[in-house]
């Protein structure tokens, strides 16, 4: 691989960081490019960071069942993280659960994971009341 091409994969990978970032919402979302670009420079990352690339990894697994319609393994990673609803995969597609499942035509899955959205939905909503409160004091 050229010194150019480790430039593009690494600019590849800011973009994807930010992009979860921006997802899940909450403190997250006010990391600056700037702060994203010295960690996947320096190949550090914080235990935040880690787990949520993680979670997308897991978003991954969850768009390969939903591809494969092993609803059991769906409902599985579902039910033990209902936040992989709304995360895009890791990989390069950025796939996102519930327009994975609609694009292939899976009812069940949609109706599963429309819930556990709302699930998640509502457990960020508290972790952010919450949060609120501790920064109001």
């Amino acid at each position: 691989a050229t010194e150019a091409d480790g430039g593009k994969e690494e600019r590849k990978e800011i973009e994807r960081v930010l992009r979860w970032c921006r997802e899940e919402g909450g403190h997250f979302a006010g990391m600056s490019r700037n702060e994203v670009m010295e960690m996947v420079r320096s190949g550090r990352e914080s235990a935040e960071i880690a787990a949520l690339r993680k979670k997308h990894e897991r978003a991954a697994v969850l768009c390969e069942a939903i591809v494969r319609r092993e609803l059991t393994e769906v409902d599985a990673l579902l039910r033990e993280e209902p936040s992989l609803a709304l995360a895009s995969s890791a990989g390069p597609s950025a796939d996102v659960p519930l327009l994975l499942a609609i694009a292939h035509g899976h009812l069940p899955t949609v109706k599963r994971l429309r819930r556990a959205e709302q699930e998640a939905l509502r457990a960020r909503e508290k972790r952010e009341s919450a949060r609120e409160a501790v920064i109001e004091g």
